[in-house]
C-alpha cells in the first residue's frame, strides 16, 4: 500500500484510534452475519475485543468491511477520500488538504462517542472544551489534547501544515495542532500562543526577535526549556510569556519595560525567575507590557507603569523591572486579569480594578485613571473568575455563575454605555470560563463555547463574519 493511501485512510479514523496497521488484501471478506477481527471472521454478536479486552468502537455500514479500526468498501480498490463522493468544499469552497474529501459519513466510518464525521476524518464535537482564548481576530480552544482555532491566521501560527498554508478567514474551527497529553491551559496574543499539558509548556508563533520553534506534523515544539515540568499556570502578553513552575514564577521574551521582572530590561529567550516575590505564586496575569501575580495572597505588579496599571502613581512611561506590592488591596486575592492599560483582581469575592480608566475599563462609572484599586460597580461579592483584553479596555467577570462585562465599545454584548458592568444576555448562569478580546468575547457553559461581539474575521466561530450582539454557539467543523 503506498504512503498516500495510508495517509488518507489514517485521517479518516477517530482521533483516539490512529495507531493501526493493515493491508486489506491479506484479509478475507466476511459472510453475512460475521465481522472481521484481526484478519479472522467471527460472529457479529461476539464483537472484536481490543488488546485490553475493550470493545472496538468502529462499526461498518453495509457494503463495507472492517480493516482494524477502519471501514473499507468491499468492491472499491481505491481508498475513501479518493473515490468517495459527494465531496465537500470546506472553508470558503477550498479544500485545504489538497485532496477530495468526503462530507458526513466518511465512507462508512462511524465515529466513537464524542466525535462526528467531518472532512478531516472524525472530529470532536467541540461541546466539551477544556479552555478557550481570544485575540483581536482569532480564537482558539482546547479539546482534550487538541488545539482548535478559527478566525484570521495573522501570523501563520504554525501547527498542522494546512493551518500554516492558509492565511484567510477560517469561519469554523480547524484542528491546529495536537499536544502530547491532555491540555490544561491555553493563552494567546496576536503574535504567539502557549499551551500547558502535563506540566510542560509548548509555544508557537513569534516573539520579539525571532519565530518560536515549532514541531513538524501534528505536535507542537518541544517543551520550553528552563522549566521543571511542574507548571500549573501560563499567560502571555504582547510579546512575553510567563509560567508558574513549582510555585515560582518564570518569564521570557520581550523585556523593554521590565515586564519579565528579573530586575533588567534585557530580552530573554529562555525563562528567568522573577525576583523579589514571596513564595507560593498562585495566579498571574499579563497585559501588553506589564505583568502581575498573586504571591502568598498579595498582588504584585511590574513592567510598564503608565496610567497606574502596576498600582504605582507615576507620570509618563515609568518602568518597574522588579515586582512592586499593589497598595490598597486586602490580603487574600484569588484571581487576576490584565488589560492593555489596566489590571483587575478578585479579593473576598469583590472585583477591584486600577490603571487606565479611559473607555470605562475600571468599571466604576468614570473614565479617570487610578493607581489605587477601585471596586467595580455592583461587583462587590460573588465573583469567581476574571478576564481582560490584553489589547483593549474590555473586562468581564463570572459572578454567581453569570457573565458580566464592561468597557466602552468593547463588544461585550451587554446593554448600557460600558462604564459599569452589565449582564450578558443568555449567560446568566452556568458559566465556568470566560475569555476577552478588545471587541469580542467567549464563555464556556457546560464545556460549550458561546461567543459574541465583532466577527469580521470569523473569530466567533459561527460560520459567518456577522457581528453578534448576543452569544452564539461555536459550530463544529
Amino acid at each position: 500500500m503506498n504512503q498516500k493511501r495510508v495517509a488518507l485512510l489514517s485521517c479518516l479514523l477517530p482521533l483516539a484510534l490512529l495507531s493501526w496497521s493493515c493491508d486489506k488484501e491479506t484479509h478475507p471478506r466476511c459472510a453475512s452475519g460475521e465481522t472481521l477481527c484481526r484478519g479472522t471472521c467471527i460472529p457479529e454478536e461476539e464483537g472484536c475485543p481490543d488488546e485490553d479486552g475493550g470493545e472496538r468502537p468502529v462499526v461498518c455500514d453495509k457494503g463495507f468491511h472492517r480493516c482494524d479500526n477502519a471501514c473499507i468498501p468491499e468492491t472499491d480498490t481505491d481508498l475513501c477520500g479518493v473515490s468517495c463522493t459527494p465531496c465537500f468544499d470546506h472553508y470558503n469552497g477550498v479544500d485545504l488538504a489538497g485532496e477530495a474529501v468526503c462530507e458526513s459519513g466518511a465512507c462508512g466510518v462511524r465515529c466513537v462517542e464524542g466525535y462526528h464525521a467531518c472532512v478531516q476524518g472524525c472530529c470532536p464535537d467541540l461541546e466539551r472544551l477544556d479552555a478557550i482564548a481570544l485575540t483581536e481576530s482569532r480564537s482558539c480552544a482546547l479539546a482534550d489534547d487538541s488545539i482548535w482555532c478559527w478566525g484570521y491566521n495573522t501570523y501563520r501560527l504554525v501547527g498542522e501544515s494546512v493551518w500554516y498554508q492558509y492565511t484567510g478567514n477560517i469561519l469554523v474551527p480547524m484542528r491546529m495542532a495536537s499536544l502530547p497529553a491532555k491540555g490544561a491551559a491555553l493563552a494567546l496574543s496576536a503574535a504567539h500562543g502557549c499551551a500547558l499539558a502535563a506540566g510542560k509548556v509548548y509555544c508557537w508563533g513569534e516573539d520579539d526577535l525571532e519565530p518560536q520553534e515549532y514541531g513538524e506534523g501534528k505536535v507542537l515544539a518541544s517543551p520550553i526549556q528552563g522549566l521543571s515540568g511542574a507548571v500549573t499556570a501560563i499567560a502571555v502578553g504582547t510579546r512575553h510569556s510567563c509560567a508558574i513552575d513549582a510555585g515560582a514564577l518564570f518569564c521570557w521574551g520581550s523585556n523593554e519595560y521590565g515586564q519579565l521582572g528579573d530586575g533588567t530590561e534585557e530580552y530573554r529567550k529562555f525563562p528567568e525567575k522573577v525576583v523579589d516575590l514571596p513564595p507560593s505564586v498562585t495566579a498571574l496575569a499579563l497585559g501588553g507590557q506589564h505583568t502581575c501575580a498573586i504571591a502568598s495572597g498579595d498582588v504584585y505588579c511590574w513592567g510598564y507603569g503608565a496610567s497606574g496599571r502596576v498600582g504605582q502613581s507615576t507620570e509618563g512611561d515609568a518602568h518597574f523591572p522588579r515586582p512592586m506590592l499593589v497598595p490598597g488591596l486586602s490580603h487574600g486575592a484569588t484571581a487576576l486579569a490584565a488589560g492593555s492599560g489596566h489590571t483587575c483582581a478578585i479579593v473576598d469575592g469583590a472585583v477591584l480594578c486600577w490603571g487606565g480608566g479611559a473607555f470605562g475599563s475600571l468599571g466604576n462609572g468614570g473614565t479617570n485613571d487610578s493607581a489605587v484599586p477601585v471596586v467595580v460597580h455592583g461587583l462587590s461579592a460573588g465573583a469567581t473568575a476574571l478576564a481582560a483584553s490584553g489589547a483593549g479596555a474590555q473586562s468581564c467577570a463570572i459572578v454567581s455563575g453569570g457573565a458580566w462585562c464592561w468597557g466602552v465599545a468593547s463588544g461585550s454584548g451587554a446593554s448600557g454605555d460600558g462604564l459599569v458592568p452589565a449582564p450578558v444576555p443568555g449567560l446568566e448562569t452556568g458559566v465556568t470560563a470566560i475569555a476577552v478580546a478588545s471587541s469580542s468575547s467567549c464563555a464556556l457553559v457546560s464545556g460549550r463555547s458561546w461567543c459574541w461581539g465583532d466577527n469580521q474575521c470569523g473569530q466567533l466561530g459561527d460560520g459567518t463574519t456577522e457581528g453578534r450582539e448576543r452569544p452564539v454557539p461555536l459550530l463544529s467543523p
